[in-house]
């Protein structure tokens, strides 16, 4: 699998402007350059323009909002058919906002909207939407539990195709001493497929022991 080989570039400028001392505005401009080792078909140049919000409110709660607009260019992309494809554009984001409800309990919530690399024949790419919530609780100071939901989907430009994901996670951790600890880990992911050039759909259970 040689062809998904590439070095991937990424740059950019950020202003903050902090109106108190736990909260600022920014902006933000990335610029994001992918060059494929044996595809040269692939190759492309996009950016992303996004503002946002980062902030910490009285110790409880702190995190990054962000919303933009992103857009991935692929000048050299031909499907076997002989068709150009177009440019990939839509809403980005990279939001991650924890809550802190006591001293032993966080919360986490995440979400990410980006464009990201396909293999798939005659798609030059996918826009991937991904969300979780997770939390961590320090119920003794070495025994900590932690559970999470996470969701997301893939929708692929020049082709009818989109995978929708689902799945959780639980976790025990025992920490014996600084540098040994035993882990019990379950995780569940269902990932369904849907349209005309819809890929196999799956359901995966795992658990896992961990010293």
């Amino acid at each position: 699998q040689d062809f998904r080989d590439r070095d991937q570039y990424r740059y950019g400028v950020k202003a903050d402007y902090a109106i108190s001392p736990d909260t600022a505005f920014y902006v933000a401009l990335a610029g994001d350059s992918r060059r494929y080792d044996t595809d040269s078909a692939r190759d492309s140049d996009g950016y992303v323009l996004s503002a946002g919000v980062d902030f910490e409110l009285a110790q409880a709660i702190r995190g990054q909002v962000d919303a933009g607009y992103m857009k991935q260019t692929y000048d050299n992309f031909v499907t076997t058919t002989g068709r150009r494809v177009s440019d990939i554009t839509g809403f980005s984001t990279k939001t991650k906002v924890e809550w802190f409800p006591t001293e032993l309990t966080t919360v986490t919530f995440n979400a990410v909207r980006n464009i990201d690399e396909s293999v798939v024949a005659n798609s030059q790419g996918f826009v991937s939407t991904t969300g979780s919530v997770a939390v961590d609780h320090e119920l003794l100071r070495n025994v900590l539990l932690s559970g999470q939901a996470n969701f997301g989907s893939d929708d692929y430009e020049g082709i009818d195709r989109e995978d929708k994901r689902s799945g959780a996670k639980a976790s025990v951790s025992y920490l014996m001493n600084r540098r040994v600890g035993v882990f019990l880990t379950y995780t569940y992911l269902k990932q369904k497929s849907e349209g005309a050039n819809a890929a196999r759909s799956f359901t995966d259970k795992d658990r896992k022991n961990v010293e």
